[in-house]
Order: C-alpha cells, then structure tokens, then sequence
C-alpha cells in the first residue's frame, strides 16, 4: 500500500459492511502529512516534481530502492504544509491525492486489490458516501480506486528503472550534507542517488537502452531535481 505513514489503522472496504458508511475527505487539509519528510513517488511524476522536490532512491524496506520525494530535512518535517493545512507546492503527489484511501494486494491471489481506508476517516454520519443505494461504489471512491490502480501499475514501471539504472550501474549511495550560514550542519544518510559522472560516461549503447526503454528523461528529472535540495533548506530553515 502506497504511503503506510500516513495511515494509522486501515480497514478494508466491503460493499455488505460499509453501505451506509462515508468517508471523511481531508479536502484543502493536508496536515495529515505534515510529519512526513518522504512520500512515494513514481516514474510518471517525475517531470513535475523536478520542479519543487528532490528525488531520491531510498530503501523501500524489503531490500528494494524506491524513489521518495524529500519533503523535509529532519524527521517529522514536511516543509511543503504550512500552518493552516495548505498544500504550498505546485504539485501535488498521487499518494497526497489518494488520502484517505489507499489499495491492498490480496495475500493469497497476485492481482487481486482491495480498497482500504483510514478508519479515523470511515465515520456514520459525516462525509461522501462511499457507495451507492445499489452498493455500487459511489463516485470518490471510484476516482480514488482509479487513481491507485493507475499508481499501482506505474509502479511495476518505476521497479523496472530502477533495475535498469542499477543494471547499468548508474545508483550510488550517499550522504546529503548541508551546512546553513546559521544553523547546525545537516547530515542525511542512505541516499541513493544517480552518479552524474557514471552517467556522462555511458557509452552510445547504454543511452540507447535508456531511451529505448523510455528511462532516458527520468535519469535527466532525476539529476535536475537534486537541485531543489537547496531550496528546501531554506524553506526548513524558517519553520520550527
């Protein structure tokens, strides 16, 4: 399930059970993941985060690297929320828009999903209905549902450039360092990151596999998003 953080406790949706139950949408209030210094991302974003976010490769937990837009520079820190809720980036990551719902793969049959949700979010009285009078899935559910299965399938794309980056041996590991005029120096470990010089060097071959296979201009939003690093230590420096 894409974003775990960001969920305290999920209940799996069933058309018998939550017929007459709503889903409270957090709207404009996005303090949800006002604690999370990463979010998921993948492959198909990857041109319109460049803009505001780093990208990184980090571990996904299962041994796999995964990209994450850095969002903040120290735990607990989401730069891009301000005090009243609001979402201050130009994009918005499909995990952000996705919230309260999120998708589970069944554990007994590979390509089976169920829709969950936040229980905090599943309320009787207040909120969008989550089905119809028929127990067909109401209309947020259904954007939702279409969402993460367009996130979920992207997903596979981004594993394969990953392999692809790594087959090539494009990934290296590093730390970022950053050291404000007026603050302490900044330390984050177990970045991974693409090796700019490894990728100057490829060899008319290699490019050719990249383009081919689609994963030329992720390597470039990739590279040009690690420019954004900058930025997101001045926006940490003015919050608390």
């Amino acid at each position: 399930m894409i974003a775990n953080s960001f969920f305290n406790q999920v209940i799996v949706l069933n058309r018998n059970d939550h017929r007459a139950m709503k889903a409270k949408l957090p709207g404009k209030d996005y303090r949800f993941s006002a604690a999370a210094m990463t979010v998921p991302v993948v492959l198909s974003e990857f041109f319109d985060l460049a803009v505001d976010f780093p990208i990184l490769l980090a571990s996904d937990g299962n041994g796999q690297l995964s990209p994450m837009a850095l969002l903040g520079l120290k735990a607990g820190q989401n730069v891009f929320v301000d005090a009243a809720g609001q979402w201050t980036a130009g994009y918005l990551p499909a995990a952000l828009r996705a919230h309260p719902f999120g998708m589970v793969e069944s554990e007994t049959e590979k390509g089976l999903w169920f829709s969950v949700i936040e229980k905090s979010c599943l309320d009787e009285n207040e909120g969008v209905a989550l089905f119809d009078d028929k127990g067909e899935s109401g209309p947020e559910l259904l954007r939702a549902n279409s969402l993460l299965m367009a996130y979920e399938a992207d997903r596979a794309k981004t594993a394969a450039l990953v392999t692809h980056l790594q087959e090539l041996k494009l990934i290296k590991e590093t730390t970022l360092q950053l050291v404000p005029e007026s603050a302490e120096p900044i330390s984050i470990n177990g970045c991974h990151v693409i090796d700019e010089a490894a990728f100057a060097a490829l060899p008319a071959k290699a490019v050719q596999s990249l383009h081919t296979k689609g994963h030329l201009g992720a390597c470039y939003a990739l590279l040009l998003s690690l420019r954004n690093v900058q930025k997101l230590l001045k926006k940490s420096l003015t919050q608390p």
